[in-house]
């Protein structure tokens, strides 16, 4: 190898470090943001939050104790920060029941999306996950402590809201590896959402249009 292919070679090498230590030098200080929020008076507030820990039948109670404080701060990041309501009891770590991989781990999360909606269930989807997702995504993904666990394999996110005096529910279930490839711009915000399992109120699967 000549010289100038060498000095190449390290240039890009360099590169490609400095690169990967920005992103977790930025990573950790969004994780340590959220940390901020924790505190004795947000325990007591978004305590509430949380899964009840009785209810785990997984290794999810121990990553919950584990990760407890950055959970009750990601609800106050969400609240406060995102302006979005959670449904008590919903912060925690979920498996896929239709695949009953228990080892495999989903960090998530209920929101709130409010009163009656007059628009159609698939309308109501659509518009929640086109305008709540985004944020939703950031902001989770920033617990990267949690996500480096390797049984922790994605994110799910559900809305709850009433239509026509019943509960409605979806919930969308994301890849690790697909977040990572939107975060890195391989994939677009429409690509994700294709590639997640959605599912409705009565737990079957759909296709989001957005």
């Amino acid at each position: 190898m000549d010289k100038i292919k060498k000095k190449t070679l390290l240039f890009f090498c360099i590169a490609i470090a400095l690169a990967t230590e920005n992103c977790a030098a930025v990573d950790a200080r969004k994780e340590g943001d959220i940390l901020k929020r924790y505190s004795e008076e947000s325990r007591e507030k978004y305590g509430s939050l949380l899964v009840d820990v009785s209810k785990y039948t997984t290794n999810g109670v121990r990553y919950h104790e584990k990760y407890r404080k950055l959970l009750i701060g990601l609800a106050g990041e969400i609240i406060e920060g995102r302006n979005l309501a959670i449904v008590p009891g919903s912060i925690g770590f979920y498996f896929d029941k239709k695949s009953e991989q228990k080892e495999s781990l989903y960090l998530g999360l209920d929101i709130d999306a409010g009163g009656s909606q007059t628009e159609s269930y698939s309308g109501v989807v659509a518009y929640l996950v086109k305008h709540n997702l985004r944020e939703i995504i950031q902001t989770v993904r920033s617990c990267v402590s949690i996500f480096s666990e390797n049984e922790v394999v994605g994110m799910v996110v559900g809305w709850r809201w009433t239509s026509g005096g019943s509960q409605e529910q979806v919930n969308i279930w994301m890849n690790k590896d697909d977040l990572l490839k939107y975060e890195d711009r391989k994939l677009t915000f429409e690509e994700l959402v294709l590639r997640s399992v959605v599912t409705n109120t009565a737990g079957k699967i759909i296709r989001v249009q957005l």
